[in-house]
């Protein structure tokens, strides 16, 4: 580990079989947690707060919908995403092609630099 980057225990919890399929809560943050993916509108009369994607947050909806997983639910909040998933079965899903992953990169590079890919 670098001094700069503190040591984290490992998430994954001791003993369960993660190909064996199942639904999965998957939160992931913006880098320097930037509010690059959505605005957070006035709210309605039922005090829910409308959330308008900015072009970044609608590439990233994109991006999730090439990643080869059911997605039961997503929230695209400002600064992070919240993914409800449901994989199959190790032996009856095809595998993994990275494709929202890769998808995501060419919309964010690693230079941190947020723009927006040409399509």
């Amino acid at each position: 580990m670098t001094p700069d980057r503190p040591e984290r225990k490992n998430p994954r919890l001791r003993g369960w079989d993660y190909g064996a399929g199942g639904t999965y809560f998957v939160t992931f943050c913006t880098s320097a947690h930037r509010p690059v993916l959505s605005s957070i509108r006035r709210g309605d009369p039922c005090g829910r707060p409308p959330l308008v994607l900015t072009p970044l947050g609608e590439c990233v909806a994109e991006a999730i919908a090439l990643t080869g997983v059911r997605v039961e639910h997503q929230v695209i909040m400002p600064n992070h995403v919240h993914l409800l998933l449901t994989l199959e079965r190790a032996a009856t899903r095809a595998a993994p092609t990275g494709a929202g992953t890769q998808a995501a990169a060419r919309i964010v590079p690693a230079d941190g630099q947020t723009r927006v890919a040409a399509r």
